[in-house]
């Protein structure tokens, strides 16, 4: 993960339990410098769908 050099956005669902937020999204977080982690308290693995508005919002906002 260190030769990650670009800003990275990472949105990953609390209550994912194929990919546990703490195992995955916080190690990405720790891992990789110039991250923006957002948390989808209401979602589980398909954060997409699930909270589909926030989530397009958090990526326009990223992309801009």
């Amino acid at each position: 993960m260190d030769d990650i050099t670009v800003p990275t956005l990472i949105c990953h669902g609390v209550q994912d339990q194929v990919a546990p937020f703490e195992v995955t999204a916080e190690v990405l977080e720790d891992g990789i410098a110039n991250t923006e982690l957002v948390r989808f308290e209401e979602s589980g693995h398909s954060l997409f769908y699930e909270e589909k508005e926030k989530h397009n919002k958090e990526l326009m906002d990223f992309a801009n």
